[in-house]
């Protein structure tokens, strides 16, 4: 950071011609790197225009410029923009516009987050849905099987019943 020094005289000369001196430095130096009759230039790249002119006249100038309703306005914005505030609020901006989006995005993330859950519950309902077909499947297979073996069995019975009835009839 450096600090500029910007002295601005008049001298008179010869009774009513007056010459205006100029002078800039940094940090106590003279201002070489900048010719002369650019400084002008210079100054008004470094402050911004409503302000520089509180830089240039005396208090009373700049109490008149504060109490004119019309550059209340005018001298807030310069010296927000001296001071810097400009870039704050811009800042302030966008760190609320990179919030909601963060805040989109956490959503977002939660969301993705919870669907991949249900698709990885899901595709375990799925695995359990499959073993339980393949076990329903054993299970009518065998009972086809304990099906045919009780007809077997009621077949014989009825074959055997009848053959017992006759020897029942003439043991009796």
């Amino acid at each position: 950071m450096h600090t500029y020094t910007i002295t601005r005289s008049w001298e008179r000369r010869g009774g009513h011609k007056l010459v205006e001196h100029l002078e800039v430095s940094r940090d106590g130096q003279p201002l070489d790197e900048i010719a002369a009759e650019h400084w002008p230039d210079f100054i008004r790249d470094m402050i911004p225009q409503g302000v520089a002119q509180l830089f240039f006249f005396d208090g009373e100038k700049i109490q008149q410029l504060a109490e004119e309703a019309s550059d209340q306005q005018a001298l807030a914005e310069a010296i927000k923009s001296l001071l810097g505030l400009e870039v704050v609020e811009g800042l302030h901006t966008g760190l609320g516009i990179y919030l909601a989006r963060l805040t989109k995005v956490s959503q977002d993330r939660k969301f993705a987050d919870e669907v991949e859950g249900l698709q990885q519950e899901m595709a375990s309902i799925e695995q359990r849905l499959h073993a339980l077909r393949g076990q329903r499947e054993q299970c009518e297979y065998r009972l086809s099987e304990l099906r045919a073996a009780i007809a077997k069995v009621e077949a014989k019975i009825a074959s055997e019943d009848g053959s017992f009835a006759r020897k029942r009839d003439s043991l009796v």
